[in-house]
């Protein structure tokens, strides 16, 4: 493990101790405090040096994504193959837009509905109530 991923797992080891020193105070009661989060930064370094950026094996991002996938559902009789579908449609979108950047217009009106650009990076946003 490279000597920047060591320094970093001992100080993140420091830091769980602190906020557990702080926060949870060894009191049962008071262990919803403790997030998964707070336990799983522990592991980041180590982690890091196995299989690469969090973001990458994240078991959040994979809950995320199955949420998203499972929102678009839209027949339920078959929630599986609905469900492969939907994630085979995603990878070949994505396919594209990797070989193709051109196809990707989500960046094309990207101002909120009914502003106006008035150039040189300036946009009128539309009224809204508070």
């Amino acid at each position: 493990m490279p000597t920047q991923l060591e320094r970093a797992r001992d100080f993140l080891a420091e830091w769980e101790y602190e906020f557990k020193q702080i926060h949870y105070q060894q009191h049962i009661n008071h262990i919803h405090f403790i997030c998964p989060c707070v336990h799983l930064t522990n592991h980041l370094a180590s982690e890091a040096a196995c299989v690469g950026s969090p973001i990458c094996s994240s078991q959040w991002t994979m809950e995320c994504t199955i949420g998203n996938l499972g929102q678009e559902i839209h027949q339920p009789s078959d929630p599986f193959s609905n469900l492969a579908q939907q994630g085979i449609r995603h990878c070949q979108i994505n396919a594209l837009l990797a070989m193709y950047p051109d196809l990707d217009l989500s960046q094309e009106g990207a101002n909120p509905h009914t502003s106006e650009d008035l150039g040189n990076g300036y946009v009128l946003l539309p009224k809204c109530n508070k």
